[in-house]
């Protein structure tokens, strides 16, 4: 994946660990931002949204002479770019300031990287929706800015729902239903993930999370599988079970071209896609509505992938830094126009979306502003064995006639395996 999406678990924990070793040989954080003239280093993956930065960073730099912003884009590819900021780190040269994913949030937090921001959110605390501020809290305290949310939906293609004479599903049963009625020799009905991994796994969380279910408590100390995981297993199992979905899938279930193409009705993906289709598929005519639930009455879920900024603490000025991600993130609701605009996601902050209502209150946007955002999970911070586990559960219930009640057994060891190993 190598646009910017919700990121997974980096492929570099040896570097990491490496890093977190040489944490003896840095000094303790400033306590006050230095009066001299500093150069603050924001290192981020190379995206849409970078140009927007950088013009963010020129006027801070006129504005503040003293404390100068440097943005490096080091690379559009999200392992190179956290191997590359691990060693780094190790090396003492890291980045002030760390474009940081979710998924890889807690290791860096836990190894003492991540510095406390809560002098900054505290300030606007109940301008952010309460989910987001829950991801980026450990332990009471807030260790980083957050930047944008993507958002998981369904896409049905409106020609093809008319022709059928059908309406965008609301339950499981009518989009499965909808699924195989609109299955021809030439497309598929509907296209989700098959490919395992943390983004398969982002997929299917929310047929967990709207039964009020989860995979781990929210403590994260015990295993939470129950019943609602068996019935979202049982329901990945019966789509690819019907032959509605493809099973193969040439890049990924995030990838929306066959969709684009004509070539599927419906598709499981984020809000990535609706730049990717404006751009590529201009013709095609497209709807989004939330995932459907099991019964009508029930509320739907998503999962949103969040990225955010993270001030390193061994960085040479931390307080600086954080002064800079303060004025490009926390102040002005209107300094994040730009970026948004060029990678179509959604904010963290409410003002925001009231800033540039004409943007989210339009279109597809409207229907993910009103209806998606306010029931959206957060991406979940569980380690790789959690991960895995999860991953090995969904790809049985798709491609074997392993009983379900089975692969919950094997979900339920694994989970509680990977806690007692941290």
């Amino acid at each position: 994946m190598k646009r910017v999406k919700m990121s997974f678990k980096s492929a570099a924990p040896v570097v990491f660990a490496l890093a977190m070793s040489f944490g003896s040989v840095f000094p303790g954080v400033n306590a006050q931002a230095s009066s001299a003239k500093e150069t603050i280093n924001l290192w981020m993956l190379n995206a849409a949204s970078t140009p927007a930065i950088e013009q963010l960073a020129k006027e801070w730099n006129v504005l503040h002479p003293n404390i100068q912003v440097k943005v490096t884009a080091v690379t559009n590819d999200t392992n190179t770019y956290f191997a590359k900021v691990a060693t780094a780190i190790a090396s003492g040269a890291g980045p002030d300031i760390i474009y940081m994913s979710a998924a890889d949030y807690q290791q860096y937090v836990s190894s003492g990287i991540a510095y406390p921001v809560d002098r900054w959110l505290d300030k606007n605390k109940s301008d952010y929706y309460p989910n987001v501020l829950k991801s980026v809290e450990t332990n009471g305290h807030f260790y980083a800015f957050p930047k944008t949310l993507q958002l998981m939906v369904l896409y049905y293609n409106k020609a093809m729902f008319a022709q059928s004479h059908l309406q965008p599903p609301k339950t499981w049963s009518q989009m499965l239903s909808d699924a195989k009625k609109l299955t021809t020799k030439n497309r598929y009905g509907l296209q989700i993930e098959t490919h395992e991994g943390g983004y398969q796994n982002f997929e299917w969380y929310p047929w967990v999370w709207m039964q009020g279910g989860n995979i781990i408590s929210d403590n994260g100390k015990k295993v939470a599988v129950n019943q609602a995981t068996a019935n979202a297993l049982q329901l990945e199992r019966n789509i690819m079970q019907s032959g509605v979905a493809p099973r193969n899938l040439a890049t990924g279930g995030f990838d929306l071209t066959s969709f684009g193409q004509n070539k599927v009705a419906m598709a499981i993906s984020g809000t990535w896609a609706i730049p990717f289709l404006a751009q590529n598929y201009p013709k095609v005519k497209y709807g989004i509505v939330p995932y459907p639930v099991p019964k009508l009455g029930m509320k739907s879920s998503s999962d949103a992938g969040g990225w955010m900024w993270m001030i390193n603490s061994r960085g040479k000025d931390p307080i600086a830094a954080g002064n800079v991600m303060n004025w490009m993130t926390n102040e002005n609701p209107n300094r994040y126009t730009a970026w948004l605009k060029a990678e179509d996601n959604w904010p963290p902050r409410k003002s925001v979306v009231t800033a540039m209502k004409n943007f989210y209150q339009t279109g597809v946007n409207k229907v993910v502003t009103d209806q998606v955002l306010p029931v959206a999970g957060m991406e979940p911070e569980w380690n790789a064995g959690v991960v895995k586990a999860v991953g090995d559960a969904i790809q049985a219930a798709e491609f074997t006639n392993e009983p379900i009640s089975q692969i919950m057994q094997k979900l339920k060891q694994a989970c509680q395996n990977a806690l007692n190993n941290g």
